[in-house]
């Protein structure tokens, strides 16, 4: 008995032994198993990552391409498809023998809102893809994107004044039309006694407001919800037109009718391409008509004083680009009468190393429908006395002030949305407006 009990014993032990084996086999199978999944997984994840790393690549090339004046579609080309552009790179070695490849498609390549698709693609020896589709609408960055925006400088109210927004596109300013979209941004935004409705933004410094509101349009008191430290301002050069190359005829001073309603652009000078500069001084009684689009440079100051003013009419659209001073007093100014009074009908570009920039006119004068772009580093921007009604945008890279106590700017939020060729002088480029990843 005790032999076969012996015997038994040692055969449970075996059979225990056996079974736990098994269980420990069975375990590190299932281990072996989860390690492979997450082995696999990772590797999946990988080529994904690197496939739309590639996808990232063809998006900033075809980016590259459309913000070339003009477009870049050669070196090496791409191909013309329809009314897209197509362009496929190879080349990629991703290691471990994986490979990588890049088709870019831009669709309406020549308009305003092009679209671009980008296709990365990781092949791998044994016969895996990996396939990463971006969809990247594009539109033009915005020149004016706030009512004020002052890149080196100071945004200043020191006495008072109420700013909101509009969108002319949807008819002139009143009724449902006044909105609260507009933005202040500055490296300091002062704002004494003045109401803002609509948004301040700043680099980091705090807002200064002795009595001062940025609310809502329906707000009764101070939002400070509606403050940044953040403020985006965008900068971009202007391009003076070239006399000896865009050349139409002189502006003598005076009164005098220039540019044809329906025709092409025409561009005027204040003197001859080959002849010295000379200012634009209009004063008692000189009128300035402007009947279709008119570039207008001045070679040296803008000057209009007493009743001197430049008046667009119906069919006409002005730019000037004045390369010394500006002093805009009297009673003049310059009047927007284009169809439907639309600021981008009118834009003023202070483009060269002027030593002075004043607004001072009273009046129908005091009345500016328009855009302002200042270049100079060391020149504010000043709006004196008169109580300015200013419909538009201004940008600057030193201070903008606002001296007078009542002065009123409706920012027109529709100059967000020009085409990039509206203002064909500046280089605007194109900016992803909305992404989806396939």
């Amino acid at each position: 008995m005790t032999t076969i009990s012996g015997q038994h014993s040692r055969g449970s032990l075996t059979l225990v032994a056996l079974c736990f084996t098994a269980v420990i086999a069975v375990a590190l199978a299932s281990y072996l198993m989860v390690c492979y999944r997450s082995l696999d997984l990772s590797f999946r994840d990988l080529h994904r990552s690197r496939a739309r790393i590639l996808a990232e690549i063809g998006l900033e090339e075809a980016l590259w391409s459309l913000n070339q004046k003009p477009a870049q579609w050669t070196s090496p080309a791409w191909t013309t498809v329809g009314t897209a552009m197509t362009r496929t790179f190879t080349g990629y070695n991703l290691g471990q023998s994986a490979t990588g490849q890049i088709t870019v498609t831009v669709a309406n390549y020549t308009g305003n809102t092009p679209t671009i698709t980008s296709v990365g693609t990781v092949s791998l020896p044994a016969g895996g893809i990996f396939i990463k589709t971006l969809v990247a609408t594009t539109k033009p960055a915005p020149l004016f994107g706030n009512a004020i925006a002052v890149s080196a400088g100071t945004v200043n109210f020191s006495s008072g004044g109420t700013v909101d927004s509009y969108d002319s596109r949807l008819g002139p300013y009143g009724g449902s039309n006044i909105s609260a979209a507009a933005i202040l941004a500055g490296t300091n935004v002062i704002i004494t006694n003045a109401t803002i409705q609509g948004y301040a933004a700043t680099y980091g410094t705090a807002l200064s407001r002795s009595a001062g509101l940025v609310k809502s349009l329906t707000g009764t008191s101070h939002d400070a919800n509606r403050l940044s430290q953040s403020a985006f301002i965008p900068l971009f050069t202007v391009n003076t037109p070239l006399a000896i190359n865009n050349y139409t005829g002189t502006v003598t001073g005076g009164s005098q009718t220039i540019g044809t309603a329906g025709g092409p652009t025409e561009y005027w000078y204040t003197s001859p391409w080959w002849g010295w500069p000379v200012d634009l001084n209009l004063s008692s009684g000189d009128t300035l008509q402007i009947n279709g689009p008119v570039k207008l440079i001045v070679t040296q100051d803008l000057i209009l004083s007493s009743s001197g003013k430049i008046q667009i009419n119906a069919n006409g659209r002005l730019e000037i680009f004045v390369a010394n001073n500006v002093d805009i007093t009297g009673t003049g100014g310059i009047i927007n009468n284009s169809t439907s009074n639309l600021p981008k009908n009118l834009a003023l570009f202070s483009t060269g190393m002027a030593r002075s920039f004043t607004f001072r006119p009273s009046g129908a004068g005091a009345v500016f429908r328009g855009v302002i772009y200042s270049a100079e580093t060391n020149a504010a921007i000043n709006f004196t006395s008169n109580n300015p009604t200013f419909y538009g945008a201004i940008l600057a890279q030193f201070d903008v002030n606002f001296s007078t106590p009542s002065p009123i700017l409706h920012y027109d939020v529709a100059l967000q949305n020009l085409s990039r060729d509206w203002f064909t002088d500046i280089a605007t480029p194109f900016i992803i407006n909305q992404q989806t990843e396939y």
